[in-house]
């Protein structure tokens, strides 16, 4: 239909069911359905719309398929959508969404279907051999997922499925993504995450932007191997919110930015209440054993968030390894509060019970009432800074940083390597190594390590930190009414050349040039270097 021609003909046996020229076709107001009939070609597709930005004006025009058989005899799917320049599918941004029905000779594309729709193997005996797919309307009964906002509600019968639409273009920005039920994933082996843009996260371009409300459930067995592609988890890239979720009894393995719950976290992201229960994550590269990257963010809220004891992460040879997140970077305001890790993390740099490595640029960090009880370990390489709560703030921040812990606490054992390395082992009860230039500016206040930190195989060893390494800036790194009852141990490195001998600190092990101040800390903890050990909080030299 067209308000302006309102007669336009159908012409069987061209290469369009409706045809005129750009102007009748597209003119303001245009309608095109397809309801029935059997349609045909042996071309690049059947519905041909030329989206030409001069002659023709889409507001208000609409393409709707609600049945038909559609037929292609070469290997495109039997419908497609162009503009002018060839250019299909999601480059016509008002056409995208066109499919609610028919039957197919070739798969469609993901793209052309409908919100609440989607595509399924064609059943009836009598059409399936010529036409093998079908799109239908989604149906609650059985469905795993729900998607709703004001006044608009439909269904997806697996979590699969909804993965599908979001990895074809939906955002599902303004929804609400309810998970209906207990999932087990037992027996799908090649996961591919909910907003995966399949060139390993480089474009960024496919996201998931709404809310998904785990609504208490748990999802279970899901085992990701990705051993020769880069980012693999439940999620891909979230800037939206995901909570009230449980995962158990998963893997994930690969060479990098593997995680369980989600590869990437950015723009405006919550992640909340979620939970791992016997969970491992295998990787070779950065990863985090929930959150593999937290970055590009404006506001990025993580918490109420756990792992249990059995739970692991383990790095062959990966830096920023973290019970809860592997790296962040590039965060105007990142707030972590309640997370508890108890899984435990196994890596060779930059390693930590919460966070692996703080990245750049990072304008606002404030971790309150986080608690490590996982064992940290350190592998054997050239440097390694291992922490209870995280591994390492960062050397090259460029931008001005305050990071704040408070009430944050470590039970857990943090462990250097059990051969010496050739450089340097840091390990801390809060953060393995800290660097201060005037940009940062950090503070602790009712912080607590009561693990052993360290061992004759740590070369800087600290209640609170490792090493804080200072180049530049007036400032100081402040401690408030911190706890340390932990045993802190650091040994000399006879391979270390013209390094200094090994050093302990109830709140430092290694201070350069005494910028660090502390208010009523309590230390009743010990602190052992090189054979010698004093009760006080004064650092072993």
């Amino acid at each position: 239909t067209n308000p302006n021609y309102p007669t336009n003909p159908t012409q069987p046996g061209s290469d369009r069911p409706v045809t005129g020229d750009n102007s009748n076709i597209g003119g303001n107001g245009s309608t095109v359905e397809i309801n029935g009939g059997e349609f045909s070609c042996n071309g690049s597709g059947i519905l041909y719309v030329d989206l030409h930005a001069a002659n023709l004006n889409t507001t208000g025009f609409t393409m709707t398929v609600n049945g038909g058989q559609f037929k292609n005899a070469n290997a495109d799917a039997p419908v497609l959508v162009y503009d002018d320049e060839g250019n299909t599918q999601t480059s016509a941004v008002l056409l995208s969404k066109i499919l609610k029905g028919g039957i197919y000779s070739k798969k469609p594309v993901q793209e052309l279907v409908a919100f609440g729709y989607h595509i399924e193997a064609n059943t009836d005996s009598h059409t399936s051999s010529a036409y093998p797919w079908r799109v239908a309307a989604n149906s609650a009964e059985g469905a795993e997922v729900s998607i709703s906002k004001p006044g608009e509600t439909t269904v997806y019968s697996t979590l699969a499925a909804f993965r599908d639409a979001t990895n074809a273009g939906n955002t599902f920005a303004g929804y609400t993504v309810t998970l209906l039920k207990d999932i087990d994933m037992a027996g799908i082996n090649d996961w591919k995450a909910i907003g995966d843009d399949g060139n390993e996260y480089d474009n960024l371009d496919k996201n998931f932007s709404g809310i998904f409300e785990g609504n208490g459930k748990t999802i279970s067995n899901l085992a990701i191997s990705s051993p020769n592609y880069w980012g693999a988890a439940l999620f891909g890239y979230v800037d939206g919110t995901v909570k009230n979720l449980t995962i158990s009894n998963s893997s994930c393995s690969g060479i990098g930015g593997n995680a369980i719950l989600a590869v990437m976290c950015g723009g405006n992201v919550t992640i909340e209440n979620c939970h791992l229960i016997g969970c491992s994550v295998s990787t070779s590269s950065s990863s985090g054993l929930m959150i593999s990257y937290v970055l590009s963010a404006e506001t990025a809220v993580i918490k109420n968030c756990s792992t249990d004891a059995n739970s692991s992460i383990t790095s062959t040879g990966g830096y920023q390894i973290g019970g809860i997140i592997g790296q962040t970077t590039s965060i105007n305001t990142l707030e972590i509060t309640d997370c508890v890790n108890r899984a435990s993390v196994t890596g060779i740099y930059g390693i930590g019970g919460i966070i692996g490595q703080f990245g750049n640029n990072i304008t606002n960090a404030t971790l309150t009432r986080c608690k490590n009880y996982g064992a940290i370990q350190l592998t054997t390489h050239t440097i390694q800074y291992a922490g209870g709560i995280a591994g390492v703030i960062p050397t090259t921040t460029s931008v001005n940083t305050n990071y704040k812990f408070v009430d944050c606490e470590n039970h857990g054992t943090v462990t250097a390597a059990p051969e010496w390395p050739t450089f340097n082992s840091c390990t801390g009860g809060m953060i393995g190594y800290a660097y201060q230039n005037e940009y940062v500016s950090l503070s602790m206040k009712g912080c607590k390590n009561t693990a052993a930190v360290g061992s004759d195989r740590s070369i800087y060893s600290g209640g609170m930190i490792g090493w804080h390494h200072y180049a530049a800036g007036t400032g100081v790194f402040q401690y408030t009414e911190c706890t340390n009852t932990g045993a802190i141990t650091a040994t000399q490195n006879a391979q270390q050349g013209n390094h200094n001998a090994g050093r302990a600190g109830q709140l430092v092990g290694c201070s350069d040039n005494s910028h660090d101040n502390s208010t009523n800390c309590v230390l009743t903890g010990t602190a052992s270097a090189n054979g010698v050990t004093k009760l006080s909080g004064e650092e072993v030299n």
